[in-house]
């Protein structure tokens, strides 16, 4: 019983420590019209000579998703929590492919101007949900979900370089 209070007291002073000096986070904006229309490209079928992640990018928020059967996995490349660059249709074999060539498109061997690229992968929301009938795409809560756990991640991007003080790329 001891242990209980102390656990309680423990984690109301640090849920005021906490509400004291963090601000709320901005309320992510509605998907743009591009992002309700992504269409998922086969990650087997790309063009292995395009980059991956363009050169411009500077934050990159890659969240992983489930796909609508066990094996199947979309991965969502997305700029600044707002901009959909493009949606990978990948296996669960395929996903780790896909990691590892942002991962060498990150930190490349040699220096690179996307050396100070800013990127976080993240997943999973829940699948998709059977296909819809009509041209294939996602349902717009899935985009809403999907795009607002990039707005998410990318807010805590620029706080922690801002914390680190280093400049917000």
């Amino acid at each position: 019983m001891r242990n209980l209070r102390y656990a309680s007291l423990w984690m109301m002073v640090m849920i005021a420590a906490c509400g004291a000096s963090a601000m709320a986070p901005p309320v992510a904006p509605r998907p743009t019209r591009a992002s309700l229309d992504a269409k998922a490209v086969a990650w087997s079928e790309r063009d292995p000579k395009a980059a991956v992640v363009p050169a411009d990018v500077r934050r990159l928020q890659l969240v992983i998703t489930r796909g609508r059967t066990e094996s199947e996995r979309f991965a969502w490349l997305v700029s600044n929590g707002t901009d959909v660059i493009r949606v990978y249709h990948t296996t669960t074999v395929e996903v780790g492919e896909l990691v590892g060539t942002v991962i060498r498109t990150v930190y490349p061997t040699g220096g690179s101007p996307i050396d100070k690229l800013d990127w976080t992968i993240t997943g999973s929301v829940h699948a998709p949900g059977p296909t819809p009938p009509g041209p294939p795409g996602f349902p717009g809560d899935y985009v809403e979900q999907v795009m607002n756990l990039a707005w998410a991640i990318n807010h805590q991007q620029q706080i922690q370089h801002q914390a680190s003080g280093a400049a917000v790329p």
